[in-house]
């Protein structure tokens, strides 16, 4: 039979033994050291100057003093001197200076159960696996700040990579944002969870925006699109037109997409002359209008709605031809509003719905200074008439 318990070390009292009491208190006494252990600190290598009776220590590798060729040992002060234990795997101890329960683990004494350094998973009412190492089962979620602000931070490897948040609808995916394959942020979303849409690319050099929420072109009228810079977004797009364009026919402009600037009449202009630079702007199938600027011989802006067919051509008045040479095309003004002049036998004035001053005080009315249509009336002694010049 042993003399010894194989896992305390305990002594037994053996048949016959003299003085009994020797062998039980022994065993008492290592009973009182192990049980319900309480160490002072872990790793400890110099003995307190004045040491307290029933005080532990977990020693380190290499103590001294006292404590010297006793690593690893469990130093406890009993009847005023050193008593030393060796521990077996899994002996457990609670550090008082670190309030922290301990196990030894064969090499050294480790944390249990309220360390958080290196934890492989961690499950918050919820159970972690080796991909989703953290997982949180709750209705909310807080992060804190500890002084002024807080940043949460999402880090990946290299540019190929993906760090984003991602949102799902039973475990679905239906919205990420982040950087997803490239440094560019990007907005993505998804009806199904395989079919994405990249709807807002940002480029990280210049941070201009893409994607499928923004217009593709100048002319992209896709419902609901951000519009882009130089984009018309009332009406389709402004064109430049060739000759071959029927002005007419010129409500869906996708036709017209790479055209180039010819100088030559567009089908249907409103003059005659040069190259032209314009704008259709629909507001259905049936009602629109179109503005038009002569770029050769300045003959000037030109306007006409639409209203289930096209009105007739309206030259727009501005400072540049409110005052010139009044034309007209069958009783519709076609040139300036107002037109003055002279000539050796007096001055004229003309207007652009008919209307004509003339002056003349060195010859008869045959002779007035512009020629008159019509019914002419004399205001004073053949100097002063007015009529009409068309």
């Amino acid at each position: 039979m042993p003399d010894r318990s194989p896992i305390l070390n305990l002594p037994f009292i053996l048949p016959s033994q003299a003085q009994k009491h020797v062998t039980h208190n022994e065993a008492l006494r290592r009973l009182d050291v192990v049980v319900q252990l309480v160490v002072q600190s872990v790793g400890a290598t110099d003995p307190p100057s004045l040491p307290v009776e029933g005080q532990a220590f977990a020693l380190g590798p290499s103590p001294n003093g006292a404590w010297a060729s006793q690593g690893g040992s469990i130093a406890a002060y009993l009847d005023g001197a050193w008593y030393f234990v060796t521990p077996h795997e899994g002996w457990r101890a609670w550090d008082s200076a670190a309030q922290l329960l301990r196990a030894w683990n064969g090499t050294l004494w480790a944390a249990v159960g309220g360390g958080t350094e290196n934890l492989p998973r961690l499950g918050v009412n919820a159970t972690a696996d080796n991909t989703n190492r953290l997982n949180v089962s709750s209705e909310a979620t807080l992060l804190n700040h500890a002084g002024m602000g807080h940043q949460l931070k999402i880090n990946k490897r290299f540019a190929g990579n993906t760090a984003s948040l991602l949102y799902q609808t039973s475990f679905s995916g239906r919205a990420e944002m982040g950087l997803n394959g490239s440094d560019a942020f990007s907005i993505k979303v998804s009806d199904d969870g395989n079919a994405w849409n990249d709807a807002l690319v940002f480029d990280p050099q210049n941070g201009t925006a893409s994607g499928t929420a923004i217009q593709g072109a100048t002319d992209d009228t896709t419902a609901q699109r951000l519009l882009r810079v130089g984009s018309f977004g009332l009406g389709n797009r402004v064109v430049r037109y060739n000759a071959s364009d029927d002005l007419d026919g010129l409500r869906d402009l996708s036709a017209l997409v790479g055209n180039t600037l010819n100088n030559a009449v567009p089908v249907n202009s409103p003059t005659n002359n040069g190259a032209f630079v314009g704008l259709t702007a629909a507001l259905n199938a049936t009602r629109g209008a179109q503005f038009m600027i002569e770029t050769v011989s300045d003959q000037g802006a030109f306007f006409r709605v639409d209203n289930n067919g096209w009105s007739d051509w309206r030259r727009v008045v501005d400072s540049g031809n409110m005052v010139g040479t009044v034309s007209q095309d069958a009783g519709t003004p076609t040139g300036a509003v107002i037109e003055s002049g002279n000539t050796a036998n007096g001055d004229y004035i003309r207007y652009a719905d008919g209307t004509q001053w003339a002056t003349n005080s060195n010859a008869p009315i045959t002779t007035a200074p512009a020629a008159f249509v019509g019914t002419i009336t004399k205001i004073d002694s053949d100097k002063l008439w007015i009529g009409r010049w068309f």
